[in-house]
């Protein structure tokens, strides 16, 4: 038996041995189609269950052959799994999040619900407000001056005694009065005196001989000292109110940012919003331009496998001047990373048509690895293409609970954007992060990212309040060459 004769017969076993794997397989569908009566399904569902089970069959088969012919089944085998390897990997499109987040009723990343966080209209609003700052400073001298203030006064008080003390000897030694009522003038000059020694002095110079008096001269010195006493913690007293009420105060100004009822700092070191809104201007059916001064524009679309087959020289032709291709996207449930179908036939077809080109990742990361992984996907997709305008990450919120990205915190993100970015930019690529005005305030650590922003608000002017380097200003736009509806860019290009 020849060579050629051996692998018919080989071909003719495995035949057989398919046809018998099918018929079980037949049998098991028609059964399966009896049981759920009345629910449809769908022929290509059914197809792609019953090839990879034929598909399988077929290598089991050659294996089996190849050990019993040798050389010729080796042959036959190695055909099979070169034809099998060749076939593209076609993953499932049901895990795409660009269309859930496009439709989506909510967003997870605000404190207040939005119907739809890119059409949403809210602004921020910045409002000035002045706050009284104590100076503590100023406190401490205030102590020390009242300090100094209470001990003259002290001094003073000293004085008064002594003046009081001579006036009570004055008046001992002219009055024809008894002890006694010497005694008593002296207790009562003790009790109107601030300082002990006074007291004490005219006492002993008033009652020389009366036991008695002697007793109220005691007396008087001990009260004069429990004055003495309270005198000192009323100028206690003084000092601390003193000090309560010299310490000084100053206003200053705070301005803050109000977003739908939430109040922000404002962040020093991002670039504020100063393009004029007046110098916007639409023409066309969809285009845009700007032209304040300081910079030029140029309008563009943004596209994906759902604008279908594009005609590209009729897209550049009707005055559109770049594109951004989405490369592909991962999955919101399973997290796995997939090629856009249109991805190789759009970037292309807008090279050949002489537009710009700028590429974009649908994100559902949620680990820097996972964002480095969607980075590396970009960069061996889009070698050997002449990609100009941004490579963008574009990360956003499904709001559904069977997604993977709903606890993803505001650190985490800005963290993956950096990672992202970061490698596209050391691969010699421009880079951007894309979000809408409510991801832009309340999801990202804007100031943490050294990178361009593609802003996304459905308006006719942008009121977003820090600046940004692209605008995706509408979903609905018409543009001559694609079927339905597509979303609208403006890149800004400064002059200066």
């Amino acid at each position: 038996m020849n060579r050629s004769h051996r692998i018919s017969c080989i071909y003719g076993i495995v035949a057989s041995m398919i046809l018998a794997c099918l018929f079980p397989l037949s049998l098991v569908g028609c059964q399966q189609t009896q049981a759920l009566a009345g629910q449809s399904s769908s022929p290509e569902q059914t197809q792609e269950e019953i090839e990879p089970a034929v598909k399988r069959a077929t290598l089991t088969q050659l294996r089996a052959a190849a050990a019993l012919e040798g050389e010729a089944g080796e042959d036959a085998l190695e055909e099979e799994e070169e034809e099998q390897a060749e076939a593209p990997l076609v993953e499932p499109e049901e895990d795409d999040p660009e269309p859930v987040a496009a439709s989506r009723q909510s967003s997870s990343a605000a404190t207040t619900v939005v119907s739809s966080p890119k059409t949403d209209t809210a602004t921020a609003t910045v409002v000035t407000t002045e706050v009284t700052v104590e100076t503590a400073g100023e406190e401490t001298d205030a102590g020390e001056d009242s300090a100094g203030e209470t001990a003259e006064d002290s001094n003073a008080g000293e004085s008064a005694g002594e003046a009081q003390d001579t006036a009570s000897d004055s008046t001992s030694a002219d009055s024809t009065s008894t002890g006694s009522t010497s005694d008593s003038a002296a207790s009562d000059s003790s009790s109107d005196s601030v300082a002990s020694d006074g007291s004490s002095d005219t006492a002993s110079d008033s009652s020389s001989d009366n036991v008695s008096d002697s007793a109220v001269s005691d007396g008087s010195s001990d009260s004069a000292g429990s004055d003495s006493t309270s005198s000192d913690s009323a100028s206690s007293d003084s000092t601390s109110s003193d000090s309560s009420s010299s310490s000084s105060s100053s206003t200053t100004t705070v301005t803050q940012l109000v977003y739908r009822g939430n109040t922000l700092s404002i962040l020093p070191t991002v670039d504020v919003n100063t393009y004029d809104t007046s110098c916007f201007t639409y023409y066309g059916s969809s285009l845009c331009r700007y032209t304040g001064a300081g910079y030029t524009s140029m309008v563009g679309v943004d596209v994906s496998k759902y604008q279908g087959t594009i005609d590209w020289d009729k897209v550049a032709a009707s005055g559109v001047e770049f594109a951004i291709i989405r490369v592909g996207y991962r999955g919101y449930t399973a997290g796995s990373v997939n090629l856009d179908s249109q991805f190789y036939t759009n970037i292309e077809g807008a090279l050949a048509a002489g537009l710009k080109v700028g590429v974009y990742f649908f994100s559902q990361a949620i680990t820097t690895a996972e964002a480095k992984e969607e980075a590396q996907f970009v960069l061996s997709a889009i070698q050997g293409y002449n990609v100009t305008f941004p490579v963008a990450f574009d990360w956003e919120h499904i709001g559904t609970a069977s997604a993977r990205t709903d606890n993803v915190s505001r650190s985490t993100l800005t963290a993956m954007a950096n990672t992202f970015c970061s490698t596209v930019q050391a691969a010699g690529y421009q880079t951007s992060v894309y979000f809408y005005t409510d991801l832009g305030y309340m999801s990202y650590n804007l100031e943490d990212l050294p990178y361009s922003f593609w802003l996304c608000q459905y308006s006719t002017v942008p009121t977003f309040y820090y600046n940004f380097d692209m605008w995706q200003y509408s979903s609905t736009g018409t543009v001559p060459g694609i079927s339905g509806s597509v979303d609208m860019d403006l890149y800004f290009i400064p002059t200066t």
